[in-house]
């Protein structure tokens, strides 16, 4: 077992409760129930994450995400 160690702050959705990581490992999304969004965080090497983008619109009460991977 790895232990986490923080490596900076960031602002958490006030309604997180769902989240997923792309199959390339370089992206964390987080659904947000309180405002029906998702949002979105690049994955840096040194695992730190930074927001990017606006929140996306999601239905009601986001509960669930997944991220699949597609190779053409």
């Amino acid at each position: 077992g790895g232990t986490l160690t923080p490596i900076g702050t960031e602002t958490p959705a006030v309604g997180a409760f769902a989240a997923t990581i792309n199959p390339t490992g370089g992206y964390l999304y987080v659904t947000d129930d309180f405002n029906d969004q998702v949002r979105q965080f690049s994955i840096e090497t040194n695992g730190e994450l930074t927001a990017f983008g606006t929140p996306v619109s999601a239905v009601s009460l986001p509960w669930a995400i997944t991220s699949v991977g597609i190779t053409r």
